[in-house]
């Protein structure tokens, strides 16, 4: 496990034939490998993202902590591509400046994805909870400053924009992950390294978008596992990706109509008035019940139907707070 992170910094290549790369911890673990265990519980990642860096890094070794699908469920899931992952194909090109690199496309393709949240999702407080990371500093400078540029630099506070190197160790709710790479040669440079992409795709607890041009990054191996594990697991979008963030993606409330089933309801008096409950959730999540909502109202109906009780229902809902997002529910009591 302690070589699939990131490995020291070594600029000298004359130290990196004698291994000066390899830190103490992985000295150890060559040389006394039956000594290494695999902590092979995660408890951060949703499995969505969780699936591929296990398969890839881990020999599938790595495994879910209980419940992390509910845990990190986020009402932006509701939508057409805002899950819980999902790899955009972007097709720009890729820029050199110095030693460094940047990619135009995929910096306007990130402010796209940012507004496109804030849009469809105004309940939600987003600040603090995104991390737009990239391998290359002169994409991480054009992301500030284009950024900044919209938003203020106020925006700065409001998301971190850090290399994949120094992401090392942290974490947020969403990561945009910015490749950059995109030419005829397939070139991807240092993005091969596996520890530098295991730590660039773990760094997300329940969203992670990988931005990058697909054509290019299938002609390496590892990225081209990535790329063919999104579109088998129907997690890739290639075409129209700028029209499709012109538009809403929100989806209906299928995050309310989970978590209503997951109630017990169970109010002393029942209304009379059957149409109640529906116009209850009607107000509270703004859209129709589905057949399922429906369904648990009819078995409160059933229940007032065949009650003695001729006393007045008495049914409250109270906005409740879920994992410190902004997205209200309801509480029967």
């Amino acid at each position: 496990m302690l070589t699939k992170n990131k490995p020291p910094t070594v600029l000298s290549r004359e130290a990196s034939k004698f291994a000066y790369e390899q830190s103490l911890f992985v000295r150890m673990q060559l040389n006394h490998p039956q000594s290494v265990y695999l902590l092979s519980i995660q408890y951060r990642m949703h499995p969505e993202i969780s699936m591929f860096p296990s398969s890839m890094f881990y020999d599938s070794q790595l495994i879910d902590g209980p419940d992390m699908d509910d845990l990190r469920e986020q009402i932006w899931h509701n939508s057409k591509i805002f899950g819980p992952y999902r790899f955009f194909h972007v097709a720009g090109q890729e820029q050199n400046k110095g030693h460094s690199m940047r990619n135009p496309r995929e910096v306007n393709i990130a402010m796209k994805i940012y507004a496109r949240l804030m849009t469809d999702f105004p309940e939600v407080d987003f600040d603090g909870k995104i991390g737009v990371i990239t391998p290359y500093k002169t994409q991480l400078a054009d992301l500030r400053q284009k950024f900044s540029g919209k938003y203020g630099p106020e925006i700065l506070k409001k998301i971190e924009f850090n290399t994949t190197d120094a992401f090392q160790g942290r974490e947020r709710e969403i990561i945009i992950f910015s490749c950059v790479r995109a030419s005829q040669s397939g070139s991807v440079g240092f993005l091969s390294d596996v520890r530098r992409m295991n730590v660039g795709l773990t760094r997300a607890k329940s969203s992670l978008f990988v931005l990058g041009n697909a054509e290019t990054l299938q002609k390496n191996e590892f990225w081209g596992r990535l790329v063919t594990d999104a579109r088998n697991r129907g997690r890739f979008t290639e075409k129209n990706v700028d029209n499709l963030l012109d538009s809403s993606t929100r989806l209906p409330g299928k995050k309310g109509e989970k978590k209503l089933q997951k109630m017990t309801i169970t109010p002393s008096n029942i209304d009379t008035d059957p149409s109640a409950f529906e116009k209850a959730i009607k107000a509270e999540f703004d859209f129709e019940m589905s057949p399922i909502m429906k369904s648990e109202e009819s078995k409160l109906d059933g229940k007032s139907r065949n009650s003695s009780v001729t006393s007045t229902a008495n049914i409250k809902l109270d906005k409740i707070k879920i994992e410190d997002s902004a997205r209200a529910l309801c509480k029967f009591k």
